[in-house]
């Protein structure tokens, strides 16, 4: 965003105000003390507070429970980072508060009023940034800048002179630039070559224009074209030659008008990944597997341990009969209405039990509203198609959830199912819950005001019974191409406030553009996001199958999304949406796709 400049003469009276002349300035913007933990508070992944004399950031976006113990001390939730000096960047080396040169050869701006903070107090994660990799713009060196007012315009994440906001795309951004202002890296390039640097960066209506320089040496300037919209994001490449060790980067904003979000390097040709690998994983849909004999599940989940799936996406709901499912066919939870019927839960705390011991985490879904509309499913023979979404309809699901989630489970120690967060990653509200809309003779909006009151009252009461377990919403994501009218659409919807996670069901269309579409109003609302859903039919061949299976796998790892195929099967049946674990598909794309993302080192906020 564009920032009013100060004049040196207002700057002159503030530092003189705090016994600080305009011509030592360059320590004036210092860091102060982040605001003490508190109990009870939520805190943002990367946000710094004080605890017992020391500096800790949140290595995930979470709520401290009173009662919970997730002080600062708990090291899945926070890492200390330093003693709490508090005093900023380095002043000893001095600095240029008079517009001179910064170093690396260019002007360093009109105003002359900002602070150079030199070589700053060390990088901000401990360590140099690695190239290859992603380079955040607010990760900045501690200390080592220079900015044109004494505060955060934006208030966000760090508490120094820095501007820096809360951005729908990867987290923060820089904002407010101003010409001359300049932020320093610490990095390490770990092989020599020609990198493309593609820089992510926004601009309302007009364009914007920074160098890089490394170790002071001018090595490019890049352009940040207008977006139409401060948060309307787009990658810009530009090449450049890296040598291998550590060096000093710098950015020096020439021309202001732009947001600068991060810089992602890549050897050799070619734009980069989305920055969010580190939390990626991969699973699948299996609905049934409670229901197979124990060899058959234990077959099916070893499968998908030893690829490395990490994750089990169930249905704890009726399915319509049809021929080519394995299991008993009208078999039930519920029936009549507001009956349970508990022996049939315990098939799901079987399950439970064996995917604790192979390492797995299961995303259950507590009604399939996709397979609802025929003489199977009790709430559609209460309620009819539109009347499942009504006020009745809804209490009668809550009631529902309520005794789920406190069904107690004989093979886990009698644990009620809301308790067993090392096996529950995610309760699911439903299973496409729009789809009953899809084909209802009622307006656009209409439709979506029905679908999200039914979202939001269902989120909140899951939440409610459980604040420790993601929730989930399971639908389409997007209507364009699935579930046409079925008042899917992410952006459409809004933010769900007791929701943790949106989904896509992806069955066709431009992927990425899906991705486009829904990540910056997803990342907006401090949720997460996820693939849950895509396959191909298998009667149209394997050759067709294992190109699809592998563009979305491959478009979510870039993009840096999880993803759930659909689904495991035993049985090849050329008119289901199967995989089998010793067919092409899973040798050559499910396989070496999931053991590669599960070297990867996942991060707490997805598969804590």
């Amino acid at each position: 965003m564009p920032k009013k400049k100060l004049r040196l003469a207002l700057l002159s009276a503030q530092l003189l105000f705090a016994g600080v002349s305009a011509a030592g300035a360059q320590g004036v913007f210092a860091a102060d003390c982040p605001a003490s933990w508190v109990e009870g508070a939520q805190y943002q992944v990367a946000q710094e507070v004080l605890y017992q004399g020391d500096i800790y950031r949140a290595l995930v976006t979470h709520t401290a429970y009173p009662g919970a113990g997730w002080t600062p001390e708990v090291g899945s939730l926070w890492e200390r980072v330093r003693p709490a000096g508090c005093d900023g960047g380095d002043d000893s080396d001095g600095g240029d508060s008079d517009g001179g040169d910064n170093g690396d050869g260019d002007s360093g701006g009109d105003d002359g009023d900002g602070g150079d903070h030199g070589a700053g107090e060390g990088p901000y994660n401990g360590a140099p940034i690695p190239i290859p990799g992603v380079l955040e713009a607010e990760h900045y060196d501690y200390g080592a800048f220079q900015d044109t007012t004494p505060t955060n315009e934006g208030g966000a994440l760090r508490q120094d002179a820095v501007d820096i906001e809360a951005s729908t795309s990867n987290g923060y951004n820089i904002g407010w630039i101003e010409p001359g202002e300049w932020l320093e890296y610490s990095v390490n390039v770990s092989e020599s070559g020609v990198y493309t640097m593609s820089s992510l960066v926004a601009a309302e209506s007009a364009e914007g224009r920074f160098a890089v320089s490394i170790d002071g040496a001018r090595a490019v300037e890049v352009t940040a074209p207008v977006t139409g919209g401060w948060q309307n994001w787009t990658w810009v490449d530009a090449g450049l030659e890296l040598s291998a060790g550590e060096h000093r980067l710098r950015v020096t904003m020439l021309q202001s008008g732009f947001n600068l979000n991060a810089l992602q390097f890549t050897l050799g040709d070619g734009p980069g990944p989305d920055p969010d690998v580190s939390r990626l994983w991969a699973g699948a849909n299996q609905y049934q597997l409670a229901h197979m004999s124990e060899a058959d599940r234990r077959k099916q989940l070893q499968a998908m341990k030893d690829s490395g799936l990490k994750v089990l996406r169930v249905f704890v709901t009726r399915r319509g009969d049809a021929p080519w499912e394995i299991q008993p066919k009208g078999w039930t939870y519920e029936e009549p209405l507001g009956v349970y019927h508990d022996d049939q839960l315990e098939k799901m705390d079987k399950l439970m039990q064996e995917c604790q011991e192979m390492g797995i985490k299961m995303v259950l879904a507590l009604i399939n509203f996709a397979y609802a509309q025929d003489s199977n499913s009790v709430y559609y023979n209460a309620f009819g198609p539109v009347g499942m979404y009504r006020q009745d309809a809804i209490d009668a699901y809550k009631k529902r959830f309520t005794h789920f989630l406190n069904h107690q489970n004989p093979y886990l120690g009698n644990k009620k199912w809301k308790d067993i967060n090392d096996v529950v990653l995610a309760w699911e509200i439903a299973n496409e819950s729009g789809v009953s809309l899809a084909n209802e003779n009622l307006s656009n909006d209409q439709k979506y005001d029905i679908h999200r009151n039914f979202l939001t009252q269902m989120a909140a009461h899951l939440k409610a019974e459980d604040p420790d377990t993601y929730v989930s919403l399971g639908i389409a994501g997007y209507d364009k191409y699935y579930n046409k009218g079925s008042a899917d659409d992410i952006k459409t919807l809004g933010d769900i406030p007791a929701a943790d996670i949106y989904t896509l069901h992806y069955y066709g269309g431009d992927l990425d553009q899906w991705l486009n579409d829904a990540l910056p109003s997803v990342r907006q609302w401090g949720k997460l996001l996820f693939v849950e859903e895509f396959g191909k039919e298998r009667k149209v061949g394997m050759e067709a199958m294992t190109d699809e299976y592998r563009h979305v796998a491959e478009t979510a790892r870039r993009r840096g999304i999880p993803w759930m195929f659909w689904r495991m099967g035993l049985r090849k049946d050329e008119n289901t949406w199967s995989i089998m674990n010793d067919d092409g598909v899973w040798r050559d794309v499910v396989d070496p796709e999931s053991k590669r993302i599960s070297e990867i080192e996942t991060s707490d906020p997805w598969l804590r």
